[in-house]
């Protein structure tokens, strides 16, 4: 669901709110926020149609429904990325994780902690770990985090067993502190066969199976 007609951003919404926001014909219901956002509209970039960016607090809700943009990382390699915000495929560690991300479309992908290598979303039990992040164009691209430093000090403090100090995370990469300055996030562009398997496919996989409202600041 989006609020506006620009479709700025997209959320995903429990049925029962869902209703109760079809059944306000009149629109007399004020609402700050409501849903949990997933997708954010950021500046185009010169080559990508979408420009659109996955956003942390709903990857966990893609995650399970994405394929090709969906990347699992080892411990090491998820650690070192927190640490980076912005890690070259070259620097990865996984022979597993280059190869996915030179597969992947550029464009949005969720990284998923895989500690054990299983390469697969755990069939029940608690979601693990999951990144929002782009995908760089080229033939050299590069992995950027959607999340702020303070942020990716705290998710690599839930999971080293050695703790950060939040000046220890590094910067962005000039792309995104361009975006951030112009008042965007990190770019989160997805081509056209990313659009169809993140957005139609897990956006409507995710609605659909939704049971509750998540209230999320904006």
């Amino acid at each position: 669901m989006t609020r506006s007609v620009t479709g700025r951003a997209i959320f995903l919404m429990g049925g029962a709110v869902l209703r109760l926001l079809r059944a306000d014909a009149s629109a007399k219901l004020h609402l700050v926020n409501t849903g949990t956002k997933v997708l954010e509209k950021v500046e185009a970039r010169p080559g990508h149609p979408f420009p659109f960016r996955l956003m942390q607090e709903g990857v966990h809700h893609l995650a399970p429904l994405m394929t090709r943009q969906r990347l699992f990382a080892s411990t090491a390699d998820l650690l070192e990325l927190l640490k980076r915000r912005y890690m070259p495929a070259a620097a990865l560690t996984s022979d597993a994780l280059r190869a996915a991300v030179l597969a992947a479309d550029d464009g949005c992908v969720a990284i998923v902690h895989d500690p054990q290598g299983t390469g697969t979303m755990p069939a029940d039990g608690p979601l693990p770990l999951v990144l929002a992040a782009t995908r760089t164009p080229g033939l050299a691209p590069t992995l950027e985090l959607s999340i702020k430093g303070s942020e990716a000090a705290s998710l690599y403090n839930r999971t080293a067993p050695t703790p950060l100090d939040d000046a220890a995370i590094g910067p962005p990469s000039v792309a995104a502190e361009g975006a951030a300055a112009a008042g965007a996030a990190t770019t989160g562009d997805v081509g056209a066969e990313a659009v169809a398997g993140v957005v139609a496919e897990a956006v409507a996989g995710a609605v659909a199976g939704a049971t509750e409202a998540e209230a999320t600041a904006e």
